[in-house]
């Protein structure tokens, strides 16, 4: 994605909102709120690239802030605390007769009206 460059940033509504060009194209970065028009920033929750250019320019290191804790290393630890319990095989499940008697059927088909796709006539 090069090359990205920032021409101005100004303060709008007293938020500062960051303008990104980028071949052709604008972007719009708002650090304070986690927005930028290209939508990955609020979309992800993590930086897009835009968003690192923009930090990149005030000289910011720590991208953490910026970015959502599901992405971080304590939320992949949380995941995995709870322990997981395979399941039994096939022939250890308890299963009562009445499903064991129901027999499970395919879903009725019903033929589409007109032409077949195969059979379709070819424009010229």
């Amino acid at each position: 994605m090069y090359p990205l460059c920032i021409d101005t940033i100004e303060k709008i509504g007293g938020k500062t909102h960051s303008f990104v060009y980028e071949v052709g194209r604008r972007y719009i970065v708002c650090l304070e709120q986690k927005v930028c028009t290209c939508g990955r920033f609020q979309l992800d929750e993590i930086s897009c690239a835009q968003t690192i250019v923009v930090l990149k320019s005030k000289n910011v290191t720590n991208m953490h802030p910026y970015c959502s804790d599901y992405y971080k290393l304590d939320a992949l630890a949380k995941t995995y605390e709870v322990p997981m319990v395979p399941m039994l095989d096939k022939e250890d499940w308890s299963l009562s007769d009445n499903v064991l008697e129901e027999t499970v059927l395919p879903p009725r088909y019903k033929r589409m009206f007109g032409r077949s796709w195969k059979r379709r006539k070819k424009c010229r």
